[in-house]
């Protein structure tokens, strides 16, 4: 049987109505790019994706990798963030294999 929460646990732990959504997106490198090369897209990115109320964690050891959530307090990235996000990438010459992942919760992942 399920535990049943009260709204502060639930606030608390981020459920019910209180649930936040993230997702994710990838991207490979067309070509070897140089340290300066990963910073100028880390940078234009992280610029993109505050300019549209967003947050992420994002990498690029071997790939481009990023993690993306609303940057209200208590919020959820939209379709819409998605999909900005989609051709924000694609309009980068230096990617191909553009993912982008389907929203998911953002503090309980679903294990595969």
């Amino acid at each position: 049987m399920a535990k049943r929460h009260n709204r502060r646990q639930r606030k608390k732990l981020h459920l019910g109505e209180f649930q936040e959504f993230g997702f994710t997106a990838s991207a490979r490198f067309t070509l070897e790019p140089s340290v300066d090369q990963l910073d100028a897209l880390l940078d234009s990115f992280l610029e993109f994706v505050e300019a549209n109320g967003m947050m992420t964690a994002a990498s690029t050891s071997d790939k481009f990798d990023a993690y993306l959530i609303s940057s209200a307090a208590r919020g959820s990235p939209t379709e819409d963030h998605r999909q900005l996000v989609r051709q924000w990438l694609d309009g980068r010459s230096e990617l191909a294999g553009i993912e982008v992942g389907e929203l998911s919760d953002a503090w309980h992942p679903v294990e595969k």
